[in-house]
């Protein structure tokens, strides 16, 4: 009888160290989590004034000074232009602000649920003031695919725009990893209004529970204004796709 209570009081105390054992994991599961999203929240509230920084600056207008100011609110990287050519720039500075990160080799790695998200800018100075910008946002999917957006101040020598453009919406081809990627160039004579339109960035694509699946999502006001002959057409119908998924999500 006593070896049957004293069998029965052990199996009930394993129980109980079991029991609380998943509740410590649980717990210390849900704290890790909190933390995450917690860092994750404060570095896309920088993505926000780091993008609202960048849509204020002008080329040719903006000093280095400036720049470098910007530069050192985000922690950012001056380097010293190499001379190239003709080339007139004499420094750059990059400011580069990620998602928590497990970097591995060249694979990152996030906690199950969330996915990989960075946003950068790049602002090259010539002759004591800014030559170019360039701020891109990028948010990677659970299956790997890219999603790329950017919004670029060309300044005088349009990249892809023709000339005389100020407002142009364009898609890259990437080669290599699956990308997507939506461009747009802002000529000197660009207006607030298409200032505004070019960094109308969707930042619920990085924090938000459900992921986004196309790059219209990531830049929705520059889609909506490519043209449909800009667009890149793909031999296996993926662009077809891709366009009747952005009209729902964009309704």
């Amino acid at each position: 009888m006593e070896s049957s209570q004293t069998d029965t009081s052990s199996l009930n105390s394993r129980h109980g160290l079991v029991r609380r054992t998943i509740l410590a994991c649980a717990l210390i599961l849900f704290i890790v989590y909190a933390l995450d999203y917690s860092v994750e929240w404060r570095r896309r509230r920088l993505v926000q004034e780091l993008s609202t920084d960048v849509q204020r600056l002008r080329v040719g207008l903006t000093a280095e000074t400036e720049i470098q100011s910007l530069s050192q609110k985000y922690k950012g990287t001056y380097s010293k232009a190499e001379k190239r050519g003709d080339s007139e720039e004499s420094a750059h500075y990059l400011v580069a602000i990620w998602s928590p990160l497990l970097v591995v080799g060249q694979n990152y790695h996030t906690l199950a649920g969330r996915r990989a998200w960075g946003a950068q800018a790049y602002l090259p100075v010539e002759n004591g003031h800014l030559s170019r910008a360039y701020f891109e946002l990028a948010s990677f999917r659970s299956d790997g695919l890219e999603l790329s957006a950017s919004a670029r101040l060309a300044g005088s020598t349009p990249l892809a725009a023709p000339e005389g453009v100020s407002y142009y919406v364009y898609e890259a081809h990437v080669t290599g990893p699956p990308t997507e990627s939506l461009n747009v160039e802002l000529g000197p004579a660009a207006t607030p209004e298409e200032y505004r339109k070019s960094f109308d960035f969707n930042l619920s694509c990085l924090t938000g529970f459900r992921e986004c699946r196309h790059v219209c999502e990531l830049m929705p006001t520059a889609w909506k204004d490519l043209p449909s002959e800009r667009r890149i057409q793909y031999g296996d119908g993926r662009d077809k796709v891709m366009d009747s998924e952005c009209r729902k999500r964009l309704r």
